[in-house]
């Protein structure tokens, strides 16, 4: 099954093909009324990962044809700035921004895993010194700190703590950390517990990692959180291969009902309170999803030409842009406004 830490190839075209089926429902949606998708045009990329809007730019980040790891920067839906992030074969997984507007991306080459901080104000892309990390899955900047997530080279499951200039270990005892996020002020990640071979999240209190409230083995594997005010979602997939969302009020869990869908990658809430996830559909086709909260059924938003959708984010404008690969075999990027 896709996953995203133990193997460097899980997001690039070449290196990996994503046998992928299921299906997933497309109950109507208002919210969906008047909005389309369009492509940026890329077409010099095997895929892209990871995408975050940052003021009135875009960032995306993945594996250029010319075999580098890359960040792409957009801005009026242009792409303004196609930078080498180091010049290896690689994949990006994460881009987050700290309160400076330093921006770090978490990639991993053959069996090694990197956290990069690019400088904005110099264009400058700088290596951070993470060492020990085998694969990055996700990155995160929180409460003055950025973490890093992934597997460190012992085979088992970490997450760095970076103050700006040392990179820590916290101490994880999961088997591997997809990806982490913070709700009401508490830093949360998700991986696998090697003894239940399930979906383990912990939140970090007391200099430890301790698990919450479980999803009762009924989570395989968790790729994706987002939260709003009230809740924390998480996006993965169940055991029996099917794609899901499961939502947390801060006591229980329960499952949003995605029904029949192959994965979820990726989770976000946007400035409306529109729940998005995107992943791939009953065709191998990449597929993002609306979660109506008055209707509580999923939507189908109608991407078209995709064969994944790796990351998603929300623009100062309101568009949503997604980070894929499209149906040529070619890293891509949409948007829907």
């Amino acid at each position: 099954m896709f996953n995203r830490v133990t193997s460097f190839g899980s997001g690039c075209c070449l290196l990996l093909a994503i046998l992928l089926l299921g299906a997933c429902s497309d109950s109507s949606d208002s919210s969906s009324v008047s909005k389309s998708w369009s492509s940026l045009g890329i077409t010099d990329s095997y895929e892209i990962q990871s995408v975050r809007a940052i003021g009135s730019k875009i960032y995306a980040g993945g594996l250029a044809k010319n075999g580098y790891v890359s960040l792409r920067i957009f801005k009026n839906n242009a792409q303004t700035a196609h930078l080498n992030v180091s010049e290896t074969l690689g994949v990006n997984w994460g881009i987050y921004d700290d309160p400076d507007g330093n921006v770090y991306l978490g990639w991993t080459s053959p069996a090694q895993g990197h956290v990069s901080k690019y400088d904005p104000s110099t264009g400058a892309i700088t290596d951070t010194g993470l060492n020990g990390a085998m694969s990055i899955a996700d990155v995160y900047c929180f409460d003055g700190k950025c973490y890093a997530a992934g597997v460190d080279s012992d085979w088992g499951g970490q997450v760095w703590e970076y103050d700006g200039t040392t990179w820590t270990e916290t101490g994880v005892w999961l088997s591997d950390v997809e990806t982490l996020i913070s709700f009401k002020d508490t830093l949360y990640i998700a991986g696998q517990n090697g003894a239940t071979c399930s979906a383990e999240i912990c939140d970090y209190k007391f200099g430890a990692w301790l698990p919450v409230t479980d999803l009762d083995n009924n989570a395989a594997e968790i790729y994706a959180f987002t939260a709003d005010s009230s809740a924390l979602y998480a996006g993965g997939y169940a055991p029996d291969l099917s794609g899901q969302v499961w939502k947390y009020d801060g006591n229980t869990w329960s499952n949003l009902n995605i029904q029949n869908c192959s994965l979820v990658n990726v989770l976000r809430v946007s400035a409306d309170g529109i729940l998005y996830a995107g992943g791939i559909d009953s065709n191998g086709n990449g597929q993002v999803w609306m979660y109506g909260k008055d209707s509580n059924t999923w939507t189908s938003t109608g991407l078209t030409n995709s064969v994944v959708v790796n990351d998603l984010t929300e623009a100062s404008s309101g568009a949503i842009y997604v980070a894929g690969r499209d149906s040529s075999t070619n890293g891509q990027m949409w948007k829907y406004e």
